[in-house]
């Protein structure tokens, strides 16, 4: 009997939620959320990132409340969204050492021979400026527009009146140019490059 009552009170707060009925998010919130996070706690360590997930399930239910899917049990749909959260945050996670991976071993990157200095944001900046300072006119130009006015190639074409095949060369010549003086530091400027 109790399962059925249950069941209905589902059914109309599901009901009510559909409705965009703040009141019956609530309900069905506090009825399940540290079921939620309890579940969470299965794939991931620290309560507060259990705790996120939790939230984002709930959240990701009221915000897609008009194209909710017929749901039979409520708890077993949030349990299967909120594994479904997990696990896209475990998979998060793996990339995210794996980029953090490659990142550490570029850090040994040092300016000069001074070994106990690294390479900061200003000494790239500086790098760049001096290798930019070596370009040829024309493939300073067309670096110029695209990186420090953010135009696009058709639009340097357009404003060279030159084709923008052209540009393209130029770019390449220039970003070449780039690597081959900067050819000890190239893997951390193109990182550099592409951020900004």
């Amino acid at each position: 009997m109790r399962n059925e009552s249950t069941k209905l009170d589902n059914a109309l707060l599901l009901d009510g939620l559909r409705q965009g009925d703040r009141r019956a998010f609530d309900c069905i919130f506090r009825k399940y959320y540290v079921d939620v996070v309890m579940f969470c706690s299965q794939f991931l360590g620290r309560r507060e990132d259990c705790e996120d997930v939790a939230q984002s399930v709930f959240l990701n239910i009221w915000e897609q409340r008009d194209g909710l899917p017929d749901i039979s049990n409520l708890k077993s749909y949030l349990i299967r969204s909120a594994q479904n959260a997990c696990l896209n945050e475990l998979h998060h996670r793996s990339i995210a050492q794996r980029y953090s991976s490659e990142y550490l071993t570029m850090l040994p990157y040092t300016l000069d021979d001074d070994a106990t200095r690294p390479l900061l944001y200003s000494d790239l900046a500086r790098l760049l400026a001096s290798a930019e300072a070596t370009l040829g006119k024309n493939e300073f130009e067309a670096w110029f527009m695209s990186r420090h006015k953010g135009m696009k190639y058709a639009e340097i074409a357009i404003a060279l009146g030159i084709s923008v095949r052209t540009v393209e060369d130029r770019i390449a010549r220039a970003k070449s140019h780039f690597r081959r003086i900067l050819n000890r530091y190239w893997s951390i400027i193109l990182i550099f490059l592409l951020s900004n």
